[in-house]
């Protein structure tokens, strides 16, 4: 081991066999901090905290930050990897620390940290995340605003609450989600459903969307994006939980093109090629219907109105009940007179559209969209697939927010996990927005490459105008093209939760 002094705070560096050393912890980001806050507001982050020492060290803690930061100690349980306050840890090991800014104390802000010390009382060895990735949280006076439309990206409340079970954990996947009687939903924006209407909603669930791309995690098997899958668990197979994407960055001119990083690192702090495999966001993230089940109770809380909480398994959530039974029904394949041709799942998201962007407001006995076009899908009442529908007619009838469905024995193959070949295998969500420049538009360099067996750049590559969705899959959630290749050609349904 050798000291390295920067500054008052004396850091210790354990060396390699090539000389070269490395910081006494690594912190590394997992949810970053709010970019800005009004004095009075609460804000929270989450860092990976990896012991790099060939020792276990006791008494680690957050030390020499300001008292307006805190350690947010709520997470802490059995099932959860979170950091208790003080904390030790084994050689190699992490937890992820969770600190809370309380702007009323950090004067016009802060921008370092959070700074990790062994011991905190005595805090003489330190490490904190590389510049880029440090707390930068500018603090503004003013009044709090109270409206929901000035709080459609405000996600200060959500943030300080727990995600994890903490008596529900499935081996793989990590902790359940929280039950809803412990999920209660922002009591400020309680009644903007009623008051601010569906415009507010769409908003406010495509803005929550935003936020976890930002954080770009990963494609993995988990119930929630703040549990990693540990070393033990890290060959897990395809099919199993604790299964993360191993994909190679497919983007042209990236900065790790054709290495196992992902595809929007930038090469700067801690977005390096090893910190994707070794500390940060590989190992977490969850998979495309985890994470549209998520979102939605991140944006609403529980919300019976809306339906909130519903499955997060990808075929009970587009409504195919509990089972193997209704593998092979699509929406047009339906008969309202025989109970299990009928999507009856009660868990499954919101409401089946139709073809002309209604909905069938009766699911236990289906209209089947008559005078309507029959459902939004690609698959007739017959059970083939038409391979009919265009980019241009999704974009007349869908809303933010809508979820499309996609099967796994369309015409352009799914990822198929578990080996069927029938049953819905994928869901995506419209976000109504198009590639471009403006306010209301993703700047082509946030929209993630494809990884599709009928993928090429010609297809996917974004040019101005294109309608995007939200998916995750490949190396995470991220902004993709919607194509007719690959989604609309294997369209199974789209449901609709925000009405």
């Amino acid at each position: 081991m050798k000291k390295i002094i920067f500054g008052s705070v004396c850091i210790l560096a354990s060396v390699g066999a090539d000389g070269a050393s490395s910081p006494i912890f690594s912190v590394t980001p997992n949810i970053s901090a709010q970019s800005s806050l009004i004095s009075g507001e609460t804000g929270s982050a989450v860092y990976q905290v990896t012991n790099n020492t060939p020792y276990t060290l006791p008494n680690i803690g957050l030390a020499l930050m300001p008292t307006g930061v805190t350690v947010n100690t709520g997470s802490v349980s059995a099932n959860s990897q979170y950091c208790s306050n003080p904390f030790s840890l084994a050689p190699g090991g992490s937890c992820l620390l969770k600190v809370t800014l309380d702007s009323s104390q950090l004067g016009s802000g802060l921008s370092k940290g959070p700074i990790v010390c062994y011991t905190q009382g005595m805090p003489v060895y330190c490490s904190q995340p590389f510049s880029p990735q440090q707390i930068n949280t500018t603090v503004t006076e003013g009044s709090i605003p109270s409206d929901c439309n000035s709080n459609i990206n405000n996600f200060n409340y959500e943030l300080t609450q727990n995600f994890d079970s903490p008596v529900s954990f499935t081996a793989g996947w990590g902790p359940d989600r929280i039950p809803p009687s412990l999920s209660p939903a922002n009591p400020d924006l309680t009644n903007c459903p009623t008051t601010a209407g569906i415009s507010w909603e769409r908003k406010r669930i495509i803005a929550a969307a935003a936020f976890w791309i930002a954080q770009k995690m990963n494609y993995c098997h988990h119930y929630n994006p703040d549990y990693a899958t540990p070393l033990s668990e890290r060959s897990a197979a395809q099919s199993d939980g604790g299964y993360c994407n191993p994909a190679l960055d497919t983007m042209p001119g990236s900065v790790y093109y054709g290495q196992q990083a992902r595809w929007n690192y930038t090469g700067q702090g801690s977005e390096t090629a090893d910190n994707w495999v070794n500390n940060n966001q590989m190992w977490y993230g969850m998979d495309c219907s985890n994470t549209t089940s998520f979102l939605y109770g991140f944006a609403f809380g529980t919300n019976p109105a809306l339906g909130i909480p519903f499955d997060s398994k990808t075929n009970y959530q587009a409504g195919q009940v509990v089972g193997t039974s209704q593998d092979t029904l699509s929406p047009n394949q339906q008969n309202p007179g025989v109970s299990s041709l009928i999507l009856s799942n009660p868990n499954a998201a919101g409401l089946l559209v139709c073809a002309d962007g209604t909905t069938d407001p009766t699911p236990l006995t289906p209209t089947m969209c008559t005078g309507h076009g029959g459902y939004l899908s690609g698959i007739n009442s017959s059970g083939i697939f038409t391979k009919s529908l265009t980019v241009a007619q999704m974009a007349e009838v869908l809303q933010p927010g809508d979820l499309l469905y996609i099967a796994g024995a369309g015409p352009d193959p799914q990822p198929n996990p578990d080996g069927s070949t029938s049953e819905v295998t994928h869901v995506i969500m419209w976000i109504g927005k198009q590639v471009g420049y403006g306010a209301d538009n993703v700047n082509p360099a946030l929209v993630a490459p494809a990884d599709a067996p009928c993928a090429s750049p010609s297809i996917w590559q974004p040019k101005v105008g294109d309608w995007l969705i939200a998916d995750s899959h490949y190396q995470g959630y991220d902004y993709r093209i919607l194509t007719t290749c690959f989604y609309l050609n294997d369209l199974w349904g789209v449901r609709r939760v925000i009405r």
